[in-house]
């Protein structure tokens, strides 16, 4: 989608920021756009191996359960670079820092 302005802005998409421009005169906003063919939208759900690689978990790390819950546990989960990073900071609060 392209939005303009008339006058001196140049056509942008629609997710960039609008040109500053006087708030008089005569100002208005056009907007064209289309819907895209089916066949251009994709999109799918990740696999359970998928979400855990996303979450930083290793390979080789078990979870049980069939694929649902392994996703839902993937989803609870805090990623393992996110909790050593909060225990050290915890270690390091309580001056057990190494």
């Amino acid at each position: 989608m392209i939005t303009t302005l008339s006058g001196a802005n140049a056509p942008k998409d629609v997710g960039q920021p609008l040109d500053t421009f006087a708030a008089n005169g005569n100002h208005h906003g056009l907007t064209e756009w289309s819907v895209p063919e089916v066949d251009d939208c994709e999109c799918r759900m990740l696999q359970h191996h998928e979400i855990k690689a996303g979450m930083a978990f290793p390979k080789e790390y078990i979870m049980l359960g069939n694929k649902r819950e392994q996703v839902k546990m993937a989803g609870n989960a805090v990623t393992p670079p996110t909790s050593r990073d909060l225990v050290e900071c915890m270690a390091e609060s309580l001056g057990l820092a190494a």
